[in-house]
């Protein structure tokens, strides 16, 4: 660098650092104290009313418990039981009541192709005492006739009627055979049945009666 350039860039430094203390001096001076943040403007009526506002209270989830207590998606109307907690009341049918002065009880059990539940074990029966709730809790026996049951939970009622014999003995035929009956044995089948009811009515018919047909004979 020539002794030009040299003058030239001295004069330039000398030039900023002129500038620098001069603003360092303007502000100890109190150059800035026209410098200052405005304050917020008030607000428009309606944001204040709305910011007066209480926020509006979370109603109780008690309020919405119609949902899944009687949910709209299934059948029943029932709500569905967790695996292993119970089963529902529409998958039991009513087998037997007893009354008595001293006990009063439902027997249920599960309805043939219930699921997994049902199939489980044939003896897979359930004893309900008059005013008791069924094992998982959900259904109370209220009322206890000689042919049917009724049960009730949470304000909703379910009425069970005891199946004949001659039904549950055709529901039950299905399962226990592997293979269709053909013609010859269903015609075998009616045989016995109506030889059977000819017994019983035989059986049923009084001496006196017979007696009596014997001497006009």
């Amino acid at each position: 660098m020539n002794a030009a350039g040299e003058r030239m860039l001295t004069r330039w430094l000398l030039a900023g650092v002129l500038l620098a203390g001069l603003g360092l001096l303007w502000l100890l001076a109190g150059g800035d104290r026209r410098v200052h943040w405005s304050p917020p403007g008030p607000l428009p009526p309606m944001l204040a009313q709305a910011a007066s506002v209480p926020a509006a209270a979370v109603p109780a989830l008690s309020r919405f418990s119609a949902i899944w207590q009687r949910p709209l998606l299934n059948p029943d109307r029932q709500p569905l039981q967790p695996r292993g907690e119970g089963r529902r009341l529409g998958d039991l049918e009513l087998t037997g009541v007893i009354i008595s002065p001293g006990l009063k009880l439902a027997l249920l059990r599960p309805r043939p192709g219930s699921g997994p539940a049902g199939a489980a074990s044939a003896a897979g029966g359930l004893r309900v005492a008059l005013g008791a709730r069924t094992p998982d809790g959900g259904w109370q026996l209220t009322r206890l006739e000689p042919r049917q049951a009724w049960f009730s939970r949470d304000g909703r009622q379910l009425r069970l009627a005891l199946m004949p014999a001659a039904a549950a003995s055709v529901a039950t035929r299905p399962a226990m055979s592997s293979s269709p009956a053909g013609p010859d044995e269903a015609l075998e089948q009616q045989r016995r049945e109506a030889l059977r009811q000819a017994l019983q009515r035989l059986r049923a018919q009084p001496p006196a009666a017979s007696a009596a047909s014997g001497t006009h004979s």
